[in-house]
């Protein structure tokens, strides 16, 4: 009877089925287990940052208060104001997101007005598509706080397909 494999043959062939079976071994067991570690680790860093802060806050508890108090007793901003404010900004951010617009910056402008109304102005600025500036303006328009737009400028955006808008946006708050 002859030999059909030789014995080197047969090594390699041993040594073939071990790599498979290494192979089959690391990816459906040892590898998850990797993996799993690696994000646990990753979250116990994010975690630790998150406690570092929070001591941090802890530690100027009384000083954060103090200012805290200062700024909520100010004669200048009242509590009507900035739920005004927060409303139509809020609104504004609302609307921006329905038409897929990217907000880049918002910033209210101090208060104007006498007596019963109160205009309430925001600057923005914006970065989008044409139909999306289209529909922006049109929801602003027509929004149940009674937002107008005071100045719009619309400027193209250098190696891009997007519009830059830059907006002057207004409304009126019965709040004193």
């Amino acid at each position: 009877m002859q030999r059909i494999i030789s014995d080197r043959e047969k090594l390699m062939f041993y040594l073939t089925i071990g790599v498979i079976f290494f192979a089959f071994i690391f990816n459906f067991f040892i590898a998850p287990v990797l993996n799993k570690n690696n994000h646990l680790n990753k979250q116990i860093l994010f975690y630790r940052e998150k406690l570092k802060k929070y001591l941090y806050l802890l530690s100027h508890k009384e000083t954060i208060l103090k200012k805290q108090k200062e700024i909520s007793f100010s004669p200048f901003v009242s509590e009507q104001q900035t739920d005004a404010t927060v409303s139509f900004l809020a609104e504004i951010e609302k609307v921006a997101k329905n038409t897929n617009l990217r907000i880049v910056e918002i910033r209210p402008q101090p208060r104007a007005g006498k007596d019963v109304f109160k205009e309430i102005f925001v600057d923005l600025k914006t970065e989008g598509g044409t139909e999306e500036h289209y529909r922006f303006i049109y929801q602003i328009e027509h929004s149940l706080l009674l937002l107008t737009i005071k100045s719009l400028q619309l400027k193209s955006k250098s190696n891009s397909m997007f519009l830059e808008g830059v907006f002057s946006i207004s409304g009126l708050s019965t709040s004193p």
